[in-house]
């Protein structure tokens, strides 16, 4: 039987030595100053004066819906408002000469009585077209989107002459002010390690990179 060369054999010894690897991460940078812009009523959309990317001022006039009926509505009112106060007019003027006639005893207790309910009635229909007029003004004001801040509109989600819903998102805008914030998502055995004045690093790609 042949003898055997004996072979040669490195050895190393493995060691446990810490990972140097940080964990890692995605998340979303977003502006805190956002906001989905809406119609607080339906119709169709007439005007629509920014497109993506552009600048809005606070108090600017972003979009507009059809208000035709609203604005009818609002000059209606006006008119009743006026005939209720040239009602109120001649009645007070009617109680002020009935009223001057009372210690003559001209007039008598019924007629003065009756002057008043008719004075506090036409005070009453006053009252009343002035509401209408606030309400079916504030229902005009809800067919305009006014920006809200000054910022930037980051998309528009309708077009004119589309129909939109009350509450459906027409632009989505974000603010100059208040600068960025990050939205991560963080497994649960990571929330521990993240806490008020924690240092981290953040590793910013343009979307989809």
């Amino acid at each position: 039987m042949a003898e055997q060369t004996p072979q040669s054999v490195v050895v190393h010894v493995v060691q446990l030595h810490a990972s140097q690897s940080v964990p890692v991460y995605a998340g979303l940078l977003r502006a805190k100053q956002r906001s989905d812009l809406s119609f607080l009523q339906a119709g169709q959309i007439v005007t629509l004066n920014k497109e993506l990317g552009q600048s809005i001022q606070r108090g600017e006039v972003l979009a507009k819906i059809d208000s035709t009926e609203l604005s009818l509505s609002v000059e209606e009112r006006k008119a009743n408002l006026l005939d209720a106060q040239t009602e109120l007019t001649f009645a007070q003027l009617n109680y002020d000469r009935l009223f001057s006639l009372r210690e003559s005893g001209a007039i008598s207790t019924n007629e003065m009585d009756s002057a008043k309910a008719r004075l506090h009635s036409a005070q009453a229909r006053v009252e009343g077209h002035q509401a209408a007029i606030g309400q079916a003004q504030k229902r005009l004001a809800e067919t305009v989107i006014i920006a809200p801040y000054d910022g930037q509109v980051v998309a528009r989600l309708l077009e004119p002459s589309q129909t939109v819903s009350a509450g459906q998102a027409v632009y989505r805008v974000i603010g100059n002010e208040g600068g960025l914030e990050a939205v991560v998502n963080l497994p649960v055995l990571a929330l521990d390690f993240f806490v008020i004045g924690l240092n981290t690093t953040l590793l910013i790609r343009p979307y989809g990179i």
